[in-house]
């Protein structure tokens, strides 16, 4: 691909405006449109993904996106599912696909945010907390497995478990050492480019306040190239 001034959605999920590149490197993307098996990996409160969907894996390289075609990426709760040497190659091709000066937008949880709720629930007395912090902060914990034929096979081929956890202070250090600038906190549409209110969800961003600490549970980045 060619083009320059490109827009790519790095795990677009099912938000893929047309406007951007949307890729997903699940391959339940590709189990999908498998004859009658499909059907049992279709989301069954979305449905299949968007025609406009690619398959991209930015660990391996994304091989339709060239070296500084990019004006604009966005990354939303994506990262977090990569293993560190992964996330780090991730980062490195992100950085060579975007153009000098463009913008990288990224979101991924906030273990910080995570452990001061825990911390701050252990100090009130709550003997769950650490079973909150495994199963639904950090998605570090395995409640039972699934040995269904589905459940099997997401097992085997899924990514929605979390590999690493970051906060604003040691992923700011990784995209300066993947080439980034300019690393700022960023909020639900402040970007100046108008293009990321197409793909930016403000539930991405923020959730309700939980037990006393103060939202948002995610860590949101701008930066530049």
């Amino acid at each position: 691909m060619k083009d320059k001034n490109l827009y790519l959605h790095v795990g677009c999920h099912f938000t893929a405006p047309k406007e951007w590149i949307n890729i997903e490197a699940s391959p339940f993307l590709y189990l999908q449109k498998i004859p009658f098996l499909g059907k049992l990996f279709i989301n069954e409160n979305v449905g299949l993904y968007p025609q406009n969907v690619k398959y991209g894996d930015i660990v391996k390289g994304v091989k339709f996106i060239e070296q500084d075609s990019c004006k604009g990426i966005y990354c939303s709760h994506v990262l977090e599912h990569l293993p560190l040497q992964d996330f780090r190659k991730g980062l490195k091709n992100l950085n060579n696909y975007l153009q000098p000066n463009g913008l990288f937008r990224l979101i991924v949880p906030d273990l910080e945010w995570a452990a001061k709720n825990y911390l701050l629930r252990l100090k009130e007395g709550d003997n769950q907390a650490s079973l909150d912090f495994c199963d639904n902060y950090t998605y570090f914990g395995t409640v039972a497995l699934d040995k269904s034929i589905k459940g099997t096979l997401k097992n085997i081929f899924g990514t929605s478990k979390h590999h690493w956890m970051w906060d604003f202070y040691s992923l700011s250090e990784e995209l300066k050492s993947a080439g980034f600038k300019n690393i700022r906190r960023c909020s639900f549409n402040d970007s100046e480019d108008s293009l990321f209110k197409l793909v930016e969800e403000e539930n991405r961003f923020i959730e309700i306040q939980k037990r006393g600490i103060t939202p948002p549970l995610a860590v949101a980045i701008e930066c530049t190239k």
